[in-house]
């Protein structure tokens, strides 16, 4: 599993660069709650501004085990 944790100064649409496979991901949770609506376009993950808050950010991204980070 990857967890990133980050602040913003609003809540927005978050680009992550994530150059794996889409079928390697088994889940995307932001600040504790699983998010449905990611999308993934061009080796990122793009998570919804509803999954985001001001402040303090926390994301954690479930893999299958063969991930390289």
């Amino acid at each position: 599993d990857i967890t990133l944790r980050f602040d913003l100064a609003s809540r927005q649409e978050v680009l992550i660069d994530f150059r794996e496979e889409r079928e390697k991901i088994k889940e995307v949770i932001a600040n504790g709650v699983p998010v449905d609506k990611v999308r993934f376009e061009n080796e990122h993950i793009i998570l919804p501004a509803s999954s985001t808050v001001e402040g303090a950010n926390g994301i954690r991204i479930v893999s299958s085990p063969a991930i390289s980070h």
